[in-house]
């Protein structure tokens, strides 16, 4: 089963200028997966992973809590974020490549012999703020069987990408180039085993704290996220603390109850799944085992704290 690395985390209002790129990439930077690295923030997720145009867009889709395309940059400080995730997919270009970049969402569409004017994934004209490099866009047109067209009717450059410098270029759609998706999420886990301290630190270290679980939407919008970002493997084991994904609860003695660390809420106990009866419950609390955490089975249990397990960051405000 593939594992999806999660490199980046930070909170959507902070700018570009605000944020240690350099402290924020090495803060998950220990995993890695076949197809790539997916780079994620609360407003944008761009992966690596070479591909060409249409299939960009069908993994954009693949999240399916809201509907998702690829990325749409509508003012510079955008443009400056997306540009930060492209400079650490690609640090420096290539060998042999003159400009690296990912796929964003901005395409013309071409009616006849008079195309449209670009437009973004919701439908809206391209027509305030633009980061075209030079003489872009030059809407070139190759016949059929020419440096790679497999078109009957030719194939024309109406697709874009922002490079590594934060210009825009328009490409062929059977270029091959990382790419770029809007995020509609609020989860953002991350496959590095941290106990749960720990993770709860990583998190708020980027302006996030560990996911709460509030209501039958956000089960389902975890669900999804575990599949995404860290993939199911239903042949590890179920005690396995790689198989389990810290969440933001703990027992409060106190009140005899779990609460959300983040607001201090009572967990909704008709919400979450339990693996075990919660007749079970209290002799694990005895032991210690006090903090939540979902496991990749889509169950709850609680552990120690020291145990050491990937985690589940929220976005505020989400």
């Amino acid at each position: 089963m593939m594992k999806i690395t999660i490199l980046v985390l930070f909170f959507s209002t902070i700018r570009a200028s605000e944020i240690d790129f350099t402290a924020l990439k090495t803060l998950l930077e220990d995993n890695r997966e076949i197809g790539g690295h997916i780079y994620a923030t609360c407003d944008y997720i761009a992966s690596s992973e070479l591909v060409d145009y249409e299939t960009a867009k069908q993994k954009c889709q693949q999240f399916k809590i809201e509907t998702q395309d690829l990325a749409s940059i509508k003012y510079e400080t955008q443009n400056k974020m997306l540009t930060k995730l492209v400079q650490m997919i690609y640090p420096a270009n290539p060998e042999g490549v003159k400009e690296s970049g990912a796929w964003i969402g901005l395409e013309r569409i071409q009616n006849g012999e008079k195309p449209e004017p670009y437009k973004w994934p919701d439908g809206g004209i391209n027509d305030g703020y633009t980061s075209w490099k030079g003489n872009q866009p030059t809407e070139r047109h190759l016949e059929n069987g020419v440096n790679g067209c497999t078109n009957e009717e030719g194939c024309d450059e109406k697709h874009v990408m922002i490079t590594r410098q934060g210009n825009w270029k328009d490409r062929f759609d059977f270029h091959k180039h990382s790419f770029a998706c809007d995020y509609k999420g609020k989860y953002i886990l991350s496959s590095k085993r941290k106990s749960w301290q720990e993770a709860s630190e990583a998190c708020k270290s980027v302006g996030l704290h560990l996911a709460m679980i509030e209501n039958n939407n956000d089960w389902e919008e975890m669900e999804q996220a575990i599949k995404f970002f860290l993939g199911v493997d239903v042949t590890l084991e179920r005690n396995k603390p790689r198989n389990w994904v810290w969440i933001g609860s703990s027992y409060d003695e106190t009140s005899s109850e779990f609460t959300w660390i983040e607001n201090k809420e009572i967990v909704n106990n008709e919400v979450l799944l339990w693996r075990e009866k919660t007749d079970k419950l209290q002799d694990k609390l005895n032991a210690g085992r006090t903090f939540m955490a979902i496991s990749k089975r889509f169950k709850v249990d609680v552990f120690t704290s020291d145990r050491r397990s990937p985690f589940a960051c929220q976005c505020r405000g989400k």
